[in-house]
């Protein structure tokens, strides 16, 4: 979801492979990013196993 410079991320994901059992192998990411300039923004994502925070994440990317 976009709004100019500014991005919302929801994601729903699955692990092919952990040692946590417990947990389960899907987990939700929802986030923040904002484009510094054209070719690179900066995130912050909460992820979670459900609807339990497990890490927050935060990035930079670089499109070439």
């Amino acid at each position: 979801l976009y709004f100019d410079k500014t991005a919302f991320v929801f994601q729903v994901g699955r692990y092919f492979y952990t040692k946590e059992k417990r947990d389960g192998f899907i987990y939700n990411r929802v986030g923040y990013k904002y484009k510094l300039t054209p070719s690179v923004c900066a995130s912050l994502t909460l992820r979670s196993h459900m609807f339990r925070a497990d890490f927050i994440e935060w990035g930079l990317g670089v499109r070439f």
